[in-house]
């Protein structure tokens, strides 16, 4: 299980981490695709995510539809 929020404030609040850092997603409004990552980072969040089961977003209605999107 990894919990996420959008924000930094609420993920210290709830012990949590910032949805982009985790998945290394784009921040600015004005990235309009999402780039591919390194060899290394790609090994990293593969090795991160290969158990994972439930990824809770908090805040969830803070995130764009775009992000949504890139989650999948």
């Amino acid at each position: 299980v990894i919990r996420v929020t959008p924000t930094s404030i609420v993920a210290d609040n709830i012990n949590s981490s910032i949805l982009y850092s985790i998945l290394r997603l784009p921040i600015s409004k004005n990235n309009t695709i999402l780039l591919d990552l390194s060899p290394n980072n790609l090994a990293s969040l593969q090795l991160k995510l290969y158990y994972l089961f439930y990824l809770i977003i908090d805040e969830k209605s803070m995130i764009g539809l775009k992000i949504i999107y890139y989650l999948d």
